[in-house]
């Protein structure tokens, strides 16, 4: 390597002849042919050429000072790339092209000036058309939008920055935390074969009546890529209005969308094939007519194999009637599915519903949710299946809270075979706490109720006036059942093996109505007795239980007689003895 300035210093100052590359002496290497270690004398010659070099260093540095000032000059005055400050500064100008290749910027986004084609055009007189840059995989959509007034609708300049940024091969299409106006949707379709993903960053979708915020269209691409996150999406109670719209897109992914008064707040549906492997999570659904709608339109209606995070329902039935939280409509098969956790709160509405089956739930589908009716229950339904529904192999475990009017409704009509539901919520009693219901199945194969041990408890504090234990194998729900009818602190148990007569009193057959006992009675039989209320003294309370062509009968354990009502008072035997 030549030898530096500052070497050439320590070596012509040295203090002996022996040099150690530091001009001190000492260890170190000596100049070849130079042993000596005598004292160093300074001559002239080696300080001229010191001084040499050290003025031929200052001509080079203050050459290249000069150099970069002319080129820093030369930029300013001949920099190809014409500047603005903002889209809608370059959107708005009269300036005129530079020729095919040069670079346009506005602020942070970047154009290239090309012949035909284009993204945007400037305002002169001969247009300039300007094709936006992506930059590491990212673009602004505010690079294609002029300044924005909150009239003009958006969606036209976004589905144009999608369509840019398709073209160079997909990535992130970035939006800004203001405010975008939709008569339209922003659209990701099957034209698209390279993944998108619509970034909101906060920002507001504003949808005019009847106009969809975003809707994930792409179809079964490879690699698969429709994605959205970071939206707030504003119905403003629109007839028609739907934030997110899921159709013929598998392994669509939306995360951290919030909807607000929209007639539908997330819809999944397919008209050619599947809208299957959707990715859900953090999604806030406000106040809308329908929050999560299952429809099919077309094609096998399958949506199954999806996994959803957190699905936060919020104000169902507040400003809509017929409010419904979670609605598998007719046909659609959402089969082998997990949904981590879905929150349903329901508003005081006489008509609103938290879960609505009408479809294919079945097949190794799991709901994990929370169903909470604030307000006075008025009529309000938490799970209804209806007849053309289906959950067989489902399984819900639900958390009950607050009021609701009806917790299960099977309108099975004939398909009550097909229904299977494994329920584990949870129903507590506003005044001790006591669970009441750990599960239950409805289905003809396996019927059963499953209960907390020892905690099967009906009160005055439970609304309904009658709460059945019910097997049915033909649809019919009161074929067999033991009921507990509750009028205020009255009541009885009655086991019913008949179709009719649910007030009969019945041990055995419909027919006979013969009280018999599982095993004959021996005389030193210390347990299985018929037991009859009494007390001391005779009976003076008239009966208002007792349904037609049954007699109540008391035994008064003073005069030792057993009395009948016999529907117009009280008779009795002779003193037994």
């Amino acid at each position: 390597m030549p030898e530096t300035f500052r070497e050439k210093i320590s070596r012509v100052l040295r203090d002996f002849q022996g040099y150690t590359g530091d001009g001190q002496g000492g260890a170190g290497d000596l100049p070849i042919g130079d042993r000596s270690t005598a004292q160093k004398r300074i001559e002239k010659r080696d300080l001229r050429e010191m001084f040499n070099d050290y003025a031929d260093v200052a001509d080079d540095a203050q050459a290249a000072a000069g150099s970069a000032a002319d080129s820093a000059i030369e930029a300013a005055l001949y920099d190809p790339t014409v500047r603005f400050k903002t889209p809608g500064d370059l959107i708005a100008s009269d300036r005129s092209a530079k020729g095919d290749g040069a670079v346009w910027q506005a602020g942070s986004d970047l154009y290239e000036e090309v012949a035909t084609g284009g993204d945007i055009t400037n305002a002169a007189t001969v247009p300039v058309k300007l094709k936006a840059q992506v930059r590491s995989g990212v673009l602004n959509v505010d690079a294609l939008a002029p300044p924005r007034n909150g009239v003009t609708f958006d969606t036209a300049t976004i589905n144009a920055a999608v369509a840019a940024l398709a073209r160079e091969g997909g990535g992130t299409l970035n939006f800004s935390q203001l405010d975008y106006y939709l008569d339209g949707p922003v659209v990701i379709d099957p034209t698209i074969t390279v993944p998108i993903h619509l970034k909101g960053n906060g920002s507001r979708l504003n949808l005019q009546a009847g106009a969809t915020g975003i809707k994930l269209n792409q179809g079964r691409s490879e690699p698969p890529g429709a994605s959205a996150d970071g939206f707030n999406i504003l119905g403003a109670m629109g007839a028609g209005t739907r934030a997110l719209l899921i159709d013929d897109n598998s392994e669509a992914k939306a995360h951290n969308i919030k909807a607000d008064r929209c007639e539908t707040g997330l819809e999944l549906t397919g008209s050619g094939h599947w809208s299957e492997s959707s990715d859900l999570d953090h999604i806030v659904l406000k106040d809308c007519k329908t929050s999560v709608k299952l429809s099919k339109s077309g094609g096998t209606g399958s949506m199954g194999y999806a996994k959803w995070g957190l699905i936060h329902i919020a104000g169902m039935g507040t400003s809509w009637d017929d409010a419904i939280g979670f609605h598998v409509g007719e046909g659609v098969n959402f089969w082998n599915s997990d949904v981590s956790m879905m929150v349903i709160h329901c508003a005081p509405s006489p008509t609103a519903r938290a879960m609505v089956v009408e479809g294919d739930l079945s097949r190794n589908v799991r709901i994990h949710s929370v169903l909470e009716g604030f307000g006075t229950a008025v009529g309000r339904i938490a799970i209804d299946l209806t007849s053309t529904g289906n959950v067989f192999g489902a399984k819900f475990d639900t958390f009950f809270l607050g009021n609701w009017d009806t917790l299960v409704r099977s309108n099975a009509a004939g398909q009550n075979g097909n229904f299977v539901i494994n329920e584990r919520g949870t129903q507590y009693r506003a005044e001790d706490d006591v669970p009441l219901l750990r599960a239950f199945n409805l289905g003809a194969s396996e019927p059963k109720m499953e209960l907390m041990p020892n905690e099967l408890r009906f009160g005055d504090g439970v609304a309904a006036t009658d709460v059945a234990l019910r097997r049915s194998s033909d649809g019919n729900l009161q074929s067999r059942g033991l009921f507990e009818f509750l009028n205020a602190s009255n009541r009885r148990t009655i086991l019913d093996s008949a179709a009719t007569g649910t007030r009969t009193v019945t041990f055995g057959n419909s027919s006979g109505r013969i009280p018999a006992v599982s095993t004959d009675g021996v005389a030193s039989q210390d347990y299985g007795f018929n037991l009859m209320s009494g007390a001391a003294g005779a009976p003076s309370g008239v009966p208002a239980d007792a349904p037609a062509g049954t007699y109540p009968f008391y035994f008064d354990a003073t005069n030792k007689k057993i009395y009948v009502h016999d529907g117009t008072g009280w008779i009795a035997t002779a003193a037994l003895s």
